[in-house]
């Protein structure tokens, strides 16, 4: 899920947004919450279905 998280990131580069140094930091910050998330959400998906 990083790598999906990380590239999501860097289209949005692409298109030219979150490219200031605060973007940058909010939008690493919103990869490993992404990235958390999804990877929870997929471990509980597992073990109780």
């Amino acid at each position: 899920f990083y790598h999906l998280s990380n590239g999501i990131r860097h289209l949005f580069w692409d298109f030219g947004y979150f490219l200031s140094l605060q973007g940058v930091y909010r939008s690493g910050y919103a990869v490993i919450t992404s990235t958390l998330v999804l990877t929870g959400s997929l471990w509980l998906a597992v073990l109780f279905s």
